[in-house]
């Protein structure tokens, strides 16, 4: 049978190529049994090919791009604050318990709270030195500070 978004020949419940699912109605006035069938959904419609094109395999990795032969991984994109860690560290150093290097990093509530509670008595201060110097701590938009 031909799978009506495609046009490619099918015998199974799903279109091997495009993952369209057939119509009952042919399924059983045919009698073909229906089967799970992994679908390769990790490439476009132009470059749908390789070795494991088509077939109940999946590449190796799942941000794979095909390309003369061989499976290349995607680039991963970091994204990162464009807030200074240091500019942060210092203002936690000396101004931490105001809350002074929260509202830097544009964390408003959190800078109200060690603003009123002396950086909940002094703990949330050296926590936050801690994060700032490893690099963990985010600014409002949840990006880690890394830079500078």
């Amino acid at each position: 049978m031909k799978c009506p978004s495609c046009g490619a020949e099918v015998n199974t419940a799903f279109c091997e190529y495009c993952g369209t699912k057939m119509p009952i109605e042919r399924i059983e006035t045919q009698s073909i049994q229906a089967e799970t069938v992994i679908v390769n959904n990790y490439y476009p419609e132009e470059k749908k090919q390789g070795p494991y094109f088509g077939t109940n395999q999946q590449p190796p990795l799942a941000n794979a791009a095909y390309q003369g032969g061989q499976y290349y991984a995607a680039p991963q994109m970091v994204y990162a604050s464009p807030k200074s860690r240091t500019v942060a560290l210092l203002l936690c150093v000396f101004f931490g318990v105001l809350g002074v290097h929260r509202f830097y990093l544009g964390r408003y509530a959190f800078g109200v709270l060690y603003l009123l509670t002396f950086a909940c008595l002094g703990i949330g201060w050296i926590v936050d030195i801690v994060l700032l110097a490893m690099g963990k701590m985010k600014d409002r938009n949840g990006y880690p500070v890394l830079t500078g």
